[in-house]
């Protein structure tokens, strides 16, 4: 009777002990399968310019992150409608968006992994990044600016594309066509407006015979740094073509993405 109860006992204990190891490899599994979703998720590579636009109420704050140049630009924005996106009130894309309380412009960065994010861009492994990289940048490389809106087109472009300017797509050199098929009246000069403020060579503007409801992103050649730059700003998956373009990459902007980028 003894020796059936100990055997019992230690086969009882044998169950627990498998089942908790069982719950533990479960969970950190399931941890390791989150970790890689995270990270293939995330949208900063660690090498090209990543602009971020921490809004703060009525006004926002606007971050290039560039790690080829070793650099950053702070640019706050105040005024009419500051707090809205940046592609819409001043012609900047950005690649995330996050909520902020009110304080100083130059601590942001720092303190990313607190923030929450507007939308799905923008992942824990994005903010832990951003955030070690900022800590790297000498505070000589670091260029702040305030732009009170509204403000006339013309005086601000030039500071736009002197503070925005991503150099390897700029180096790159591709050529760039948008065809506006959304159905706005001067939609695709806006957004060629807002492309040239990233240094983007934009040879043509035009409208397409009718509308469409579905944007494109068509490339001819190789993919480049400049089509993944393009897919981010406008969540679109590029096409390759291989019939003769105007331009190496052409932008599409149909009903469905006009909304984004005009008011």
């Amino acid at each position: 009777m003894r020796s059936s109860a100990r055997t019992s006992s230690f086969h009882s204990r044998q169950v627990a002990i498998f089942a908790a190891i069982a719950v533990v490899l479960f969970i950190i599994f399931s941890l390791v399968i989150k970790t890689v979703k995270i990270v293939l998720a995330s949208t900063f590579d660690g090498q090209h310019q990543y602009i971020l636009q921490a809004i703060e109420q009525d006004k926002s704050v606007l971050i290039s992150f560039t790690p080829d140049t070793k650099s950053m630009t702070i640019v706050t924005l105040s005024g009419n409608n500051a707090g809205q996106s940046a592609e819409k009130t001043i012609g900047v894309p950005v690649d995330a968006q996050i909520e902020v309380p009110s304080q100083d412009p130059k601590d942001i960065p720092n303190h990313l992994p607190f923030f929450g994010s507007i939308g799905s861009s923008f992942t824990q492994f994005d903010s832990i990044r951003l955030s070690l990289f900022a800590k790297t940048v000498n505070a000589d490389n670091i260029t702040t600016k305030y732009i009170s809106l509204p403000q006339d087109v013309s005086s601000i472009d030039t500071t736009l594309t002197s503070l925005f300017t991503d150099q390897a797509l700029y180096k790159e050199g591709k050529t760039v066509a948008i065809i506006n098929a959304g159905g706005v009246s001067g939609g695709g000069n806006q957004i060629a407006r807002m492309l040239g403020h990233i240094g983007c060579n934009v040879i043509s503007v035009t409208t397409a015979d009718s509308d469409s409801d579905v944007s494109k992103l068509l490339y001819t050649g190789a993919p480049s740094y400049s089509l993944s730059r393009f897919q981010r700003i406008f969540h679109i998956v590029g096409q390759k073509v291989d019939s003769q373009q105007i331009a190496d990459i052409t932008v599409i902007i149909g009903k469905d993405k006009i909304g984004d980028f005009t008011q």
